[in-house]
């Protein structure tokens, strides 16, 4: 999810230059490339909410840096907005003074220190935003280094964890049929999980495999 919106302005950008180039001697390509244009454009005005600009600015190297780079500034303010409401509703609540007797407290309660988000965005940007293992950078970057920052390191998480597209989980229920018989449809979540395991790892492996419930043996196609 976090890159959902810059793979979607570099699509756009290189279907723009094809357009163009393609427009005098390819002008039927030159068209192609304007459907598709048009195709994905739609798709890129969905990419509005919330969910997007959060998980965006939850990528160490991207923040509102991104924004910037691309002179999005009205973007990046509605991002910003997006942003600091979704952590009003994760932030460590305020201690009211009266309660505050602790010194440890009273020192938690200094900005500086109390607000995780500004200590995350004032932090150094990761470089190489389109490493081609981006996946495991983010992944690592929440999991070992920001320990001192557990809420936001939650919201994050939960929002780093949604899927951008809807793909994989479709394949898995339009694939159920070819494994999982009328006949055997009451299976225990255990023994189901087992199944879908198997069947995916033969067609990862090319191999045409067998597997049994117990009660009749069926062969994975």
């Amino acid at each position: 999810m976090n890159l959902v919106i810059t793979a979607y302005n570099r699509l756009l950008n290189v279907l723009e230059a094809h357009i163009e180039a393609w427009n005098d001697n390819w002008p039927e390509l030159s068209a192609a490339a304007k459907v598709g244009w048009v195709k994905l454009q739609g798709y890129y005005c969905k990419a509005t909410g919330h969910v997007y600009a959060v998980a965006t600015v939850m990528d160490p190297r991207l923040k509102y840096e991104w924004w910037e780079a691309e002179n999005w500034d009205e973007y990046r303010s509605e991002a910003i907005e997006l942003v600091n409401t979704t952590w009003d509703k994760y932030k460590p609540a305020f201690v009211p003074v009266q309660q505050a007797y602790d010194p440890d407290v009273l020192i938690q309660r200094r900005p500086g220190r109390a607000d995780q988000l500004a200590r995350y965005i004032n932090a150094y940007t990761l470089d190489d935003p389109t490493s081609g293992h981006s996946n495991t950078i983010v992944l690592d970057y929440w999991h070992g280094e920001v320990n001192d920052w557990p809420q936001l390191k939650a919201m994050a998480r939960t929002y780093l964890a949604i899927a951008a597209s809807l793909a994989s989980s479709e394949q898995v229920f339009s694939r159920a049929k070819h494994f999982l018989s009328p006949e055997h449809n009451h299976l225990g979540s255990e023994k189901l999980r087992t199944r879908v395991l198997v069947d995916s790892w033969s067609r990862f492996f090319g191999e045409n495999e067998k597997i049994s419930d117990g009660s009749r043996t069926m062969r994975l196609s």
